[in-house]
């Protein structure tokens, strides 16, 4: 039984998704509401919290992705969204801080490394955000050269 609720709750939370990209967003809520009935879950919250972001209610993306990180604390996705909304509105520091935490518990999240050091070269950190943009693993093999590119730019 346990089992079958996992795949009924897998192919929801596809179809939630697929609804997402297709633009669907009342769909999303409402599969997402219901789904909650039952189910204690991250991914429901943080896509709802994607959702909400999509519909400019900023203020209830960043409690759904909260939301998603009180339940697993290690969803790098809910601390990537939460970063890049930080970033948005301004607030470096904690987007940074969240960029970090997603990186932390997904070392290869490589869109993960492109924002932080985004985030990082928006607050003036160019050596650091070029380390997190061009150190990521299978985009740039980073070597001796890339120190002396970023020294040379560092320098400018």
């Amino acid at each position: 039984m346990q089992n079958n609720n996992q795949q009924d709750l897998k192919q929801k939370l596809s179809l939630m998704i697929q609804n997402l990209n297709e633009g669907k967003l009342e769909e999303v809520k409402n599969m997402g509401k219901e789904l909650l009935k039952n189910h204690k879950n991250a991914a429901i919250y943080n896509i709802l919290g994607i959702t909400a972001y999509n519909e400019k209610n900023i203020k209830e993306a960043i409690q759904n992705f909260k939301t998603a990180l009180q339940i697993s604390e290690n969803n790098f996705d809910a601390h990537n969204n939460l970063g890049k909304i930080y970033k948005e509105e301004g607030n470096l520091k904690e987007s940074i801080d969240s960029y970090k935490k997603a990186i932390a518990i997904k070392p290869d999240f490589n869109q993960g490394h492109i924002n932080l050091g985004l985030a990082l070269l928006e607050r003036g950190d160019l050596r650091e955000g070029l380390e997190s943009i061009y150190g990521i693993e299978g985009l740039v093999k980073f070597n001796s050269k890339n120190y002396k590119v970023i020294d040379k730019l560092c320098k400018e």
